[in-house]
């Protein structure tokens, strides 16, 4: 896959576009990441209610125990200093509660912050990039072969303007119909110009047919090329003396 040109005057612009999407990405990064940590600073609050309650609920089972010492009394004494501590606990995990909600809350906040501009990044790198990508990949492997550089020359002629074609030649489409190969090849690089790409030396394409010597059928036998025999003499041939 070709991912960049390799003329300056294409390739400039795309490494320039290509940094700027990085930097918006990382721009957005770092704005769902302050997003994300100012949502965890609000924990703070609720840790510490947590804390607190957990600190207050032990010290209140703790009084209770001991005032359940006290002769007559005690169990009396104790039970609303067990009720306290149990109200402690709930307040207790109550915070605890709110310090994972508010931490989740931050991670989705951070989330839905970067996720549009990512969308919008992707989308737009996507619209302008991705089909330049295809149409470069695809030229860059005909531009190697004579049969190629006529398929980028009749693409040429499908989106080139007219006083780019008639730069070419006088009758660009009729050259291109009769086969006129030096003019298909400047057509062909008119089109990979445009691309951003440079001419590569095409290779003809030789068939095995092509190669072969053909054989006509004016075409003399050719005598054996062995030693040349003498005919056998028989005794019949032989006169009388």
């Amino acid at each position: 896959m070709k991912l960049y040109a390799e003329r300056p005057i294409r390739l400039l612009p795309q490494i320039l576009f290509d940094a700027a999407i990085v930097t918006w990405l990382a721009f957005w990064w770092n704005v769902a990441n302050r997003v994300n940590n100012t949502a965890d600073a609000s924990t703070v609050g609720a840790n510490k209610l947590q804390t607190s309650a957990a600190s207050l609920s032990g010290n209140l089972t703790e009084a209770g125990q001991r005032l359940r010492k006290v002769p007559l009394v005690g169990d009396t004494l104790q039970s609303p200093f067990d009720k306290s501590a149990a109200a402690a606990n709930q307040i207790s995990a109550a915070g605890r509660d709110m310090s994972v909600g508010i931490d989740d809350l931050g991670d989705l906040l951070g989330y839905l912050t970067a996720a549009a501009p990512y969308l919008f990044a992707l989308l737009l790198w996507g619209m302008i990039r991705i089909p330049w990508l295809r149409k470069a990949s695809q030229a860059a492997k005909l531009r190697r072969t004579t049969a190629g550089m006529d398929v980028l020359a009749l693409r040429a002629l499908q989106h080139r303007s007219a006083a780019e074609l008639f730069a070419v030649s006088s009758g660009p489409a009729t050259s291109w119909r009769t086969g006129d190969e030096e003019t298909n090849r400047a057509l062909g690089e008119l089109h990979l110009r445009k691309l951003g790409l440079n001419a590569a030396k095409a290779e003809p394409i030789v068939s095995r047919a092509a190669t072969a010597r053909p054989v006509t059928a004016s075409e003399p036998d050719r005598e054996p090329t062995g030693p040349a025999t003498e005919p056998v003499r028989r005794d019949d041939d032989v006169s009388p003396s």
